[in-house]
């Protein structure tokens, strides 16, 4: 709750004070590395997650919360590794298929990327993130009207999202 709130050092006080008393806490690595990753101490959260990973090495959420700091660190293979192992652990989450396509743009593979979003876009798709995405990935292969159908789609979905202030009388 205080992670979600953004009261970061009160958070991972509390995170590693239960460290402290059970060491061997399901998901508490993870947490103290969710902590690191909001406060982008990227070397940190890698170190939690992957005492995670060693304690937890079945759970999903922990291969795409290190995926996702591998990707913030620009290790991308390290990332595409992880984020691989994310999708055969719970092929129905999407957020590892759309860090896996960001990461193929990152490394000049759009083909790739496109593979990727697409299935993200299958699963989800009122995602603002994948269709935008998406239309970078199509721009990279020069499916140029494609490409402009889904960036619009990205903004039309982000503006549908976005909070409205109530108009003046």
């Amino acid at each position: 709750m205080l992670l979600r709130r953004e009261y970061l050092p009160i958070a991972q006080s509390f995170a590693a004070k239960a460290v402290a008393l059970s060491p061997s806490l399901p998901l508490a690595h993870e947490l103290l590395g969710e902590i690191e990753l909001a406060g982008n101490h990227l070397d940190e959260a890698i170190a939690e997650f992957e005492k995670e990973r060693a304690r937890n090495p079945v759970e999903p959420s922990v291969y795409d919360r290190l995926g996702d700091a591998y990707t913030r660190a620009a290790r991308y293979d390290d990332a595409q590794r992880s984020l691989q192992e994310a999708v055969l652990l719970e092929p129905n989450a999407t957020g590892p298929y759309i860090l896996l396509g960001k990461i193929m743009l990152k490394k000049g593979d759009p083909i790739a990327a496109v593979t990727y979003l697409q299935r993200a876009e299958h699963m989800d798709p009122a995602n603002y993130i994948t269709h935008s995405l998406l239309g970078q990935a199509y721009r990279g292969i020069g499916r140029v009207d494609e490409a402009t159908r889904e960036a619009a789609a990205a903004e039309k979905l982000q503006n549908a999202t976005e909070p409205k202030l109530p108009a003046a009388n």
